[in-house]
């Protein structure tokens, strides 16, 4: 890892990575067990992190959205074969961080 926000199995916040996050979502462009193994999404609590409160198994085409607050600390569970493939993006309700035009992203 060059960072720690590429240490995504430990649990975290969106919000406390990035400021201005609101909104997180994750859309599964591969199948957990066809193209690879581990990497399950899971929602935990702060008070206990190494439970999982709700696990979501990737599958093509899933989209997973939640706010990006204390309320939704979650983690990835490490990659064990094959590639993931996932579209993530993160949603601002700030105006400041508004776009002028598309290419400002």
């Amino acid at each position: 890892p060059r960072s720690m926000h590429d240490v995504y199995w430990l649990p975290h916040v969106d919000k406390n990575n990035t400021g201005h996050y609101d909104y997180s979502g994750l859309l599964y462009l591969s199948t957990h067990g066809s193209d690879f193994l581990g990497s399950m999404f899971e929602f935990v609590s702060l008070s206990d992190e190494e439970t999982a409160e709700q696990r979501v198994e990737p599958r093509r085409g899933r989209l997973v959205s939640f706010t990006a607050g204390n309320e939704n600390p979650h983690r990835l569970n490490i990659i064990e074969g094959g590639t993931r493939f996932v579209l993530s993006f993160w949603f601002s309700c700030d105006r400041e961080k508004e776009f002028r035009t598309f290419l400002d992203g």
